[in-house]
């Protein structure tokens, strides 16, 4: 089920199914500012990431094996339950199941708040580990937003890029160059397929595209970026708290992996990244 907050701003929609994002209309435009899925080109919108970085496929929790059927995590494919909601911000829940627990060994509670403030969105994680052990995760964001043939330039002020090559097994952190902005297109996603930026040195990073500007804050210690590279009208801007996993890494247990977040039992944490999102036309000649 779709869910609906907004303010004279900006309405959202939110599919309980994943608690993902769904739609964001201008009001003022009527625009819609997020990717409409299309099972030839990406089937989803959004991906709500947890506990777990990347492709399906088997990897090491406390010393044991288990197998994740699905990319990025338990829950992107589960029900959520709407906990409460107002005109402007909702709040849903999935508790761990048996059947998380065949694939993530862990008693976990997640909580995603959305709200909406003029022209942004909020979204706040919480996690809370109801277990009797430390837990360990990773945890991102996942939207589409739309971007005009597919193309976009991402801007975060001057500094030394490092990024984490997807295409290799190692893993490595790779010296990218001292740049303020990255043009994005589909050679680029081609060529890197998703480009994970690690240590940035700022919190604020704005999307320009033909005809809209998108403006991302969070203090993820990870961003990064993906779009299929043959089709599709829209950018992947990704906070994550953890990174990507290679083949390599899926030998090493979980609590090992870079970027790893730890929560002791019965404790919690809080994560949370805001996108404002602004219509309006912007000549970018590098387009």
């Amino acid at each position: 089920m779709i869910y609906y907050i907004s303010n004279q701003h900006i309405e959202v929609g939110v599919e309980s199914t994943g608690a993902s994002i769904t739609s964001v209309v201008h009001k003022a435009t009527g625009r819609q500012l997020m990717w409409q899925k299309n099972k030839d080109i990406w089937a989803y919108q959004d991906v709500v990431i947890f506990p777990v970085i990347g492709k399906a496929g088997s990897y090491m929790y406390g010393g044991t094996k288990y197998e994740m059927t699905a990319p990025h995590g338990v829950v992107r494919n589960r029900e959520f339950v709407v906990d409460k909601q107002t005109s402007d911000m909702l709040q849903l829940t999935f508790v761990a199941d048996e059947q998380s627990k065949k694939q993530y060994p862990v008693d976990f509670k997640l909580t995603l708040t959305y709200q909406v403030e003029n022209n942004s969105l909020k979204i706040m994680y919480n996690v809370v580990n109801n277990g009797t052990d430390t837990m360990y995760y990773m945890l991102g964001g996942h939207a589409g937003v739309y971007a005009k043939g597919g193309k976009g330039s991402l801007h975060f002020g001057k500094q030394q890029l490092h990024y984490i090559d997807v295409k290799d097994n190692e893993g490595d952190k790779k010296l990218l160059a001292e740049t303020d902005s990255i043009v994005l297109n589909k050679a680029f996603f081609k060529q890197y397929d998703t480009m994970v930026l690690c240590d940035l040195a700022k919190d604020t990073y704005t999307l320009e595209t033909p005809d809209c500007t998108y403006v991302y804050r969070t203090d993820s210690p990870v961003l990064a970026l993906w779009s299929n590279p043959n089709a599709g009208e829209y950018i992947c801007v990704e906070p994550w708290w953890g990174s990507t996993t290679t083949q390599q890494q899926r030998q090493q247990d979980l609590s090992t992996r870079p970027y790893i977040n730890s929560i002791e039992a019965q404790q919690s944490k809080q994560h949370e990244y805001d996108i404002t999102f602004l219509p309006a036309v912007t000549k970018l000649n590098y387009l």
